[in-house]
């Protein structure tokens, strides 16, 4: 396993790319659920908080396939805004619920270039 090390405040900080990984499908595949119980709920809220904390720490181009993830990740987001501009209630629900994610992979693509 590979792990992004990033210096701050002079502690190191160790993320483990594959438990990022697994966590950021798992939030993208209860966002797209039409319905959730409220154990599924309390898990998309929780690993949604914890993915987002996690982009303070990964940086693009340090992984092929976390960049791969997150390029998917964006179209995906960017075609339900698309979808909920339109009109379709789902897509935007799953705007809303991942909007926070979005807009911490744009702040470290910003803080990146």
């Amino acid at each position: 396993m590979r792990n992004a090390n990033i210096k701050r405040n002079a502690t190191d900080t160790k993320i483990n790319l594959e438990e990022f990984r697994k966590l950021y499908r798992t939030v993208h595949q209860l966002a797209a659920m039409k319905v959730r119980n409220d154990q599924e709920t309390e898990l998309f809220y929780n690993g949604l908080k914890r993915a987002t904390e996690f982009l303070h720490y990964i940086h693009p181009y340090k992984d092929q396939h976390i960049d791969e993830m997150l390029a998917f990740s964006f179209q995906y987001y960017m075609t339900k805004k698309e979808e909920s501009m339109d009109g379709d209630k789902k897509a935007e629900r799953i705007v809303n619920e991942l909007k926070p994610l979005h807009e911490k992979e744009l702040m470290a693509l910003l803080h990146l270039n």
